[in-house]
């Protein structure tokens, strides 16, 4: 289930920027790009700074969400997770009200901090 998934991520302690800027220290490390390996080792460390899993069960509940998160996050089933698939994903999964997560979105796409999102 969508609480299951953002439980043991722990995603329902980070708001979407700050998921990302997390993602994005591996995402940057693979030229903006997260394949199944580096998705996968990316949320382990969220998982970590938030204290870890106490069980065995749990780690493999992880893996097994991961798995399918991965795959619902890669909407064009080209086998890597980019910017944008990122953004989505965690939009829907982080902690936070509706507005929040409206700035959020926003934000992740206002590269410049101007206020707007432009086309070029």
């Amino acid at each position: 289930s969508l609480e299951e998934a953002r439980e043991v991520t722990r995603l329902n302690k980070y708001t979407p920027k700050q998921a990302f800027e997390m993602l994005a220290l591996e995402a940057d490390l693979t030229d903006g790009y997260l394949d199944k390996q580096t998705f996968f080792k990316a949320f382990k460390g969220i998982v970590q700074a938030q204290g870890g899993l106490k069980s065995r069960s749990e780690q493999e509940r992880l893996v097994s969400v991961l798995h399918r998160l991965f795959d619902v996050f890669d909407q064009d089933g080209n086998g890597v997770v980019d910017f944008e698939e990122i953004a989505s994903g965690l939009s829907v999964l982080c902690n936070g009200d509706t507005e929040t997560k409206a700035q959020a979105a926003f934000d992740l796409y206002d590269y410049d901090g101007d206020g707007y999102i432009s086309l070029s």
